[in-house]
């Protein structure tokens, strides 16, 4: 058996989610990834769109498109996501998109950029993160699809106010898939309700912005790590006692030895 043949065998038989039988749109990527994203009626058009621009350069970054791409250490470079809305209930608005080029990830980008809003009302987390689940429990089930990590990302500047419970919804989603979070404002008090309301799984992580100006530079670092494996690391911006506080059990996603002085 050839040495790419050998390799292939390997990561298929890691991976392990799904049949690896082709078909002519296929996949198997590195980390199949749900963008939940909080759309509700707390949030004005001018953070709406702020907040979707932030997505959107957070693609564009080079370091992210590295990422995605990176062949190295066993990795197919590319990944597959697709984003979900939520309000007072949730829809998936950008379906699965398999991203393995520049262009792609560009496509993607612009996509995210110029989405219209179609949620609004009350704050039901729980539903996108069941909308999330199922859209990839879905993917994973085609024939040909599998992933090495299954990641949902929810983002969100309030707590679940209505629908079902949060807790319910996330412990059905989690495992098989991380749940990380990434809250816009709010404080100590919100970062730490995502911490013990949202985010699952081992090395799961919440992160947070202190607005949505800051939003764009948090969500950078938290692809980043999604997209990676890596756990996150940032210079120290105005929101870094948040950030470092919300990095909860992502030690053990990826550990390493520690240097000491």
């Amino acid at each position: 058996m050839s040495t790419s043949k050998l390799q292939h065998a390997l990561a298929a038989a890691v991976i392990g989610v799904a049949g690896v039988a082709g078909s002519a749109h296929a996949a198997t990527v590195d980390t199949v990834l749900s963008l939940v994203i909080d759309v509700s009626g707390s949030i004005d058009g001018t953070e709406y769109t702020t907040q979707m621009k932030g997505y959107a350069e957070a693609f564009r970054d080079t370091s992210i498109q590295n990422g995605i791409l990176d062949m190295g250490g066993g990795d197919v470079g590319k990944i597959a996501v697709n984003v979900v809305q939520f309000g007072t209930s949730a829809s998936e608005v950008i379906g699965f998109t398999i991203l393995d080029s520049i262009m792609k990830i560009n496509d993607f980008a612009t996509a995210l950029e110029g989405q219209s809003r179609v949620e609004g009302g009350s704050t039901d987390i729980a539903e996108g993160i069941d909308v999330a689940a199922q859209t990839i429990a879905s993917w994973l089930n085609t024939a040909g699809n599998a992933a090495t990590r299954r990641v949902i990302d929810v983002s969100g500047d309030g707590t679940d106010n209505t629908g079902g419970s949060v807790t319910v919804a996330r412990n059905a989603a989690c495992p098989p898939n991380v749940i990380n979070g990434i809250t816009v404002g709010g404080g100590a008090s919100l970062l730490n309700y995502y911490q013990n309301s949202v985010q699952c799984g081992t090395g799961s992580f919440s992160l947070a912005a202190a607005d949505f100006d800051d939003f764009g530079n948090v969500v950078k670092t938290k692809l980043r790590a999604e997209i990676t494996g890596e756990p996150p690391t940032v210079p120290l911006p105005a929101s870094a006692v948040l950030l470092l506080a919300g990095l909860g059990g992502f030690a053990a996603f990826k550990r390493k030895p520690s240097k000491k002085s």
